[in-house]
């Protein structure tokens, strides 16, 4: 009998050598794969950590310790210590010796009596002609010593003041024409008028007169030709104050003329007054909040608006 032939189908000899080696190059390439993986792992973690550290600013790293840096600060430090007790020392000493410690004048000096420092020949000298006379150094004596004195001593030198600038004003008149004349050459500013509310707690509560924004010593004139009646210093309501009564027109009319400066009234009572003529300096007597003339009109005994009477009555 003769023996089965042998499946075809079955392995050879070299496919199976075949099949290690295709094994073995696929083991191979995995490992190889495998340590270019890890590789590249190490290198992007060595990448981020460089990353991350030159991020961080200098002064939050760690500071590694120990080596020659710690010893030169340490040094420093002392030396500085060292050089500020030094230096403390020698201003308590500069301030609080006296400077002849540290020197001894020459025994010539000592017992001729010149002067220990530069020479005789160095000191300056300074001559008078005698054709210079001397100057007088009286003083003004005063005798106020309390606040009431000083007050009165203050008004007198205002008064003084004032009758001085009066006397200029004196032969001065208001250029105007008529038997009737504003008070001011140039109009001033008009204040409060007749009838207005008053405008402080000492004043009437109606106000009876014109007020005429007048600047402090401004001169003033008569409105028209009069006799003085009344002439008046206060320190309240209508402050310093004159009256002057004329015949206008027939009819009897007194003029008030108030808060006028101290001293400063170039009338008396009895004389008479022209139209036009220097009366008195504008000034803040009495119950005032500026300087200004309070002017008031009777006309007949009767108070009227005397702004109104003299838009009537003044000719030029």
């Amino acid at each position: 009998m003769r023996p089965a032939a042998s499946d075809s189908s079955a392995p050879t000899r070299r496919d199976l050598r075949a099949r290690q080696q295709t094994a073995e190059a696929a083991r191979r390439a995995e490992r190889t794969r495998d340590v270019r993986t890890r590789d590249a792992r190490t290198r992007d973690a060595r990448t981020r950590s460089a990353a991350v550290a030159t991020r961080v600013p200098l002064n939050q790293r760690p500071r590694q310790r120990g080596g020659l840096g710690v010893v030169h600060r340490g040094i420093a430090r002392q030396v500085l210590s060292v050089g500020v007790l030094v230096a403390v020392f020698a201003l308590v000493v500069s301030v609080s010796v006296p400077a002849s410690v540290f020197g001894t004048p020459s025994a010539n000096a000592a017992t001729s009596g010149a002067p220990l420092v530069g020479s005789a020949a160095d000191t300056q000298s300074f001559q008078v002609s005698a054709e210079a006379a001397a100057d007088d150094t009286t003083r003004d004596a005063y005798g106020a010593t309390s606040r009431a004195q000083f007050a009165a001593a203050a008004a007198a030198a205002a008064a003084k003041k004032a009758q001085a600038s009066a006397s200029r004003y004196s032969s001065t008149w208001n250029p105007g024409i008529g038997p009737v004349r504003w008070p001011y050459p140039v109009m001033p500013k008009l204040g409060p008028g007749f009838g207005a509310p008053a405008t402080c707690s000492t004043c009437m509560s109606v106000h009876q007169g014109q007020d005429y924004l007048a600047h402090e010593g401004t001169p003033m004139y008569s409105i028209a030709t009069g006799v003085v009646t009344k002439k008046q210093q206060d320190s309240y309501g209508w402050g310093n104050h004159l009256v002057i009564t004329s015949t206008v027109n027939g009819q009897t009319v007194s003029f008030l003329y108030a808060h006028t400066q101290t001293g400063s009234i170039a009338v008396n009572v009895g004389d008479t007054v022209q139209v036009g003529q220097f009366i008195a300096l504008t000034g803040s007597t009495g119950s005032v909040t500026a300087p200004h003339l309070h002017l008031e009109l009777q006309l007949n005994g009767t108070k009227v608006n005397p702004h109104t009477w003299l838009q009537a009555n003044v000719t030029g």
